[in-house]
């Protein structure tokens, strides 16, 4: 597996907080946390974007902090959104540089 195939990032986006966690994939298929990235979240009120260039900014710190922690580049993640009626919606994310 190439080294940048071996990690998962997984993003939850909260009006509160926005995190990127990291982890590694081992050979067994499991995975051991490598590092976490963490933020205010800014431009969400409720769980609505109202401002979508301060939204992009807290998800952009928060996978920059995770990198650097880990040493590794952010190419993809797996975001969690809760919506106000308890519904999850998981899509795969590439980030653009």
């Amino acid at each position: 597996m190439a080294k940048k195939e071996r990690y998962i990032v997984g993003l939850d986006i909260g009006s509160a907080k926005t995190c990127a966690l990291m982890g590694e994939l081992d050979e067994s298929g499991g995975v051991k946390f490598v590092a976490i990235g963490a933020t205010d979240s800014k431009g969400l009120r409720k769980g609505l974007i109202v401002n979508l260039d301060a939204t992009v900014s807290s998800i952009r710190r928060a996978v920059e902090e995770a990198e650097s922690a880990a040493g590794v580049p952010v190419e993809s993640a797996i975001l969690g959104v809760a919506a106000r009626r308890r519904a999850m919606f998981n899509v795969t994310i590439f980030v653009a540089r």
